[in-house]
């Protein structure tokens, strides 16, 4: 009875020990992308993802976009230190660095949609971010966007047509007067 009790002692004195020690703080991985520029066609977006990190023990990470849902004729171009392989239609990244902690990271990769697109239609973007801690690895999903062609704006081209007898004063008060009275000659 008295080594059961004895036991029993131990095992409460650890567990309250345990209970009452400082924990590490628990690894997290958030992946977020955005989409900047114009959706148009002959515009080229900018799709940036963010990634931030908490905890100290992260040895890997990894992001793979998938573009599956891109037209062959649309171009990826990667920065960053990433990868496109055509062939998969998928952007990677990878940072891999046992016994250091890597932190937050920030990439971006551009897709420039064909001028002759047509309007109106949409394409998804998907991905995943991938994070390794003690040869663990946690996925997140990263939030589907989609992308839909719009029609944009015209450019609208600025021409001053300069006729005989303008000089260049002539020009600035026709920028800021609108009738002929107001130009000098």
């Amino acid at each position: 009875m008295r080594k059961v009790l004895t036991v029993t002692v131990v095992l409460l004195i650890l567990s309250i020990m345990v209970a009452i020690s400082p924990t590490a703080a628990a690894e997290d991985l958030t992946a977020t992308r955005s989409l900047s520029g114009d959706l148009c066609p002959g515009s080229t977006v900018t799709v940036t993802i963010d990634l931030a990190v908490t905890g100290s023990n992260v040895e890997g990470l990894a992001i793979t976009e998938d573009l599956s849902d891109i037209p062959a004729d649309w171009t990826v171009t990667v920065h960053d230190g990433g990868i496109y392989n055509s062939g998969t239609k998928k952007v990677e990244y990878v940072w891999f660095d046992q016994g250091s902690n890597l932190g937050d990271k920030t990439v971006t990769y551009e897709i420039a949609i064909p001028a002759d697109d047509t309007i109106g239609e949409s394409h998804d973007i998907t991905g995943l971010a991938d994070m390794t801690v003690s040869g663990t690895i946690t996925t997140v999903n990263i939030a589907t966007d989609t992308i839909i062609v719009a029609e944009c704006e015209p450019e609208v081209e600025r021409i001053i047509y300069l006729e005989a007898g303008w000089n260049f004063i002539s020009v600035p008060c026709v920028l800021d007067n609108d009738t002929v009275e107001h130009v000098l000659e």
